[in-house]
């Protein structure tokens, strides 16, 4: 993904960020990368060295609960994967980013984003507002007329995904259909 044009808006918006995972990415990488070996996209060696890459982003990985992931899948119709993405977010309260639409879509509508608070709960815990803006991103204040205000911390100038990539004509389209083709079962004919 070193050519695509979201690299570096992912890179922005992790400015300084702290990344959380459910473990099952680990299995994700791995599926894609050898999905993409398996489809000559990608030669064992550029494998690794995306390997190298990744072992270099600095996430926190944490275990999801199946039942509660069980339900995000079934009621979003989603994969287990996606759903231990959502159930990560949800548990930690924390933003969601992906390259994928469909699960960003199902993110939201579970509920993941920024939090919202009144003006007058916004005056009397500035310090614990300041702390979840840094923590998830941003908070939301709403003033009794109605308008919105966005607290967020200022950016930083060092995302934990600026790791070297490896040079290949793989589009992110191409990356997400491999990572959900990786999940279907193969049939041999």
């Amino acid at each position: 993904m070193q050519s695509e044009p979201e690299r570096m808006n992912i890179v922005r918006l992790t400015q300084d960020a702290n990344l959380l995972a459910p473990v099952s990415v680990h299995w994700e990488i791995e599926n894609a990368l050898a999905a993409m070996i398996k489809r000559k996209r990608l030669t064992v060696l550029e494998a690794r060295k995306a390997i190298k890459s990744y072992e270099k982003i600095p996430i926190r990985f944490m275990e999801v609960g199946l039942e509660e992931s069980v339900a995000i899948a079934s009621k979003y119709n989603l994969y287990a994967y996606d759903a231990y993405v959502i159930a990560c977010a949800q548990s930690e309260r924390c933003k969601l980013i992906s390259l994928d639409s469909t699960l960003l879509h199902a993110a939201i509508a579970a509920g993941v984003g920024i939090k919202e608070y009144t003006f007058s709960k916004a005056r009397q815990r500035l310090a614990s507002l300041l702390d979840l803006a840094r923590r998830d991103g941003a908070v939301r204040i709403r003033k009794r007329d109605g308008q919105r205000f966005i607290l967020q911390p200022e950016k930083q100038t060092r995302s934990p995904l600026d790791v070297p990539g490896i040079k290949r004509n793989i589009k992110k389209a191409e990356i997400v259909e491999t990572i959900r083709s990786s999940r279907r079962p193969i049939v041999e004919k």
